[in-house]
């Protein structure tokens, strides 16, 4: 065994579970967990290519992987200079860049610092718009129903009255994003 993958396969038993879940899925050549998914912001089979690639190559290393857990820019840049990635222009989101209000995110974009510190009904306002395009955003890319899709809520005949979008089952994430009881 190279010393590389010596390296390699120490790294990956002193990594957080979510991160040596990902790197045996992609050895494994498996899809990886909900959780990992999330935390590495595997958004589309471009992104799944986009770390499988490199991490199979030993080019990003389970160590530098668990570091950019939850950090869309990190990820962005690290597969960006692997050598074996495919899809050079692909670039990672994940939930905690919205959580932790990193630059990159559009909810962040849209809702400034001063807008959240007034009190104000309009700040409530915008940052509950800003959510919802937010929500509407990311059950769009998850096929929800409301980019022409079919789901479970279509074939039941589900739909909401405001907006005659298609929901889930239990119209929860819908009445999220549309704003009325459905």
């Amino acid at each position: 065994m190279s010393d590389k993958r010596t390296k390699f396969a120490e790294q990956l038993a002193s990594v957080r579970p979510t991160t040596r879940h990902l790197v045996t899925s992609i050895l494994f050549d498996a899809w990886p967990n909900h959780a990992a998914v999330v935390d590495f912001g595997i958004d589309s089979q471009k992104h799944y290519e986009a770390l499988y690639y490199p991490i199979r190559a030993a080019e990003i290393l389970p160590e530098a992987l668990d570091a950019a857990l939850g950090d869309g820019p990190q990820l962005t840049a690290m597969v960006r200079d692997a050598a074996s990635n495919p899809h050079k222009d692909v670039e990672f989101h994940t939930s905690w860049d919205v959580i932790l209000g990193r630059a990159n995110s559009m909810t962040v974009e849209k809702v400034g610092l001063e807008e959240l510190r007034k009190d104000s009904a309009t700040a409530r306002t915008s940052v509950r718009e800003a959510v919802r395009e937010q929500d509407r955003t990311d059950l769009e890319r998850l096929g929800c129903g409301h980019d022409g899709r079919r789901t479970a809520g279509k074939d039941r005949g589900d739909a909401c009255r405001a907006c005659g979008a298609a929901a889930d089952p239990g119209m929860v994430l819908h009445r999220r994003i549309c704003g009325t009881r459905g």
